[in-house]
């Protein structure tokens, strides 16, 4: 009878936590489509406080994402670098677009930086990254068009270097 309890109380507090959870990831997002990033990365970290591990990658994505739109470039590409290997290859595709999106915009900014050649190596590594997005999801537009671009990019570069 105590195990049965102690079973009942333990799943009671798993639902409250998963709940919590869930609540905190809304939360988060609707102060990311507001665009308050900084709003949406507290409730996120609270959501992340509760080690629900079905949430994991979400949370790992969804703190990414705000991280990147606050310009944190190196800590939203820590958290997709992570978020990659969690679930299915549609999730990994799309981890591998916004890792190229990173990448790219180390590249703006090296450009930014007169540094051609680090600008140069930036959008290969973006190239590869779409890539690897495409071909674990033919579908993504998005990679498409961001490939497109870098290699325009690089072409444009590489004309003003001569």
């Amino acid at each position: 009878m105590r195990a049965l309890t102690l079973a009942l109380i333990l799943s009671s507090v798993a639902a409250t936590i998963a709940e919590d959870t869930r609540d905190a990831i809304e939360r988060g997002n609707e102060h990311f489509q507001a665009g308050r990033y900084e709003e949406a990365l507290v409730a996120y970290d609270q959501a992340a406080d509760n080690n629900d591990e079905s949430l994991k990658a979400e949370l790992l994505h969804n703190r990414a994402a705000a991280q990147f739109k606050l310009g944190q470039i190196g800590e939203a590409r820590e958290l997709w670098v992570r978020a990659v290997p969690i679930r299915d290859a549609s999730f990994e595709a799309q981890s591998r677009y916004n890792l190229g999106n990173c990448d790219y915009a180390d590249a703006l900014t090296a450009l930014e930086a007169q540094d051609a050649d680090k600008a140069l190596e930036r959008l290969d590594v973006a190239a590869k990254q779409y890539r690897q997005a495409i071909r674990l999801d033919p579908n993504l537009t998005n990679a498409r068009a961001n490939l497109e671009l870098t290699h325009r990019l690089i072409e444009q570069i590489k004309e003003n270097s001569t």
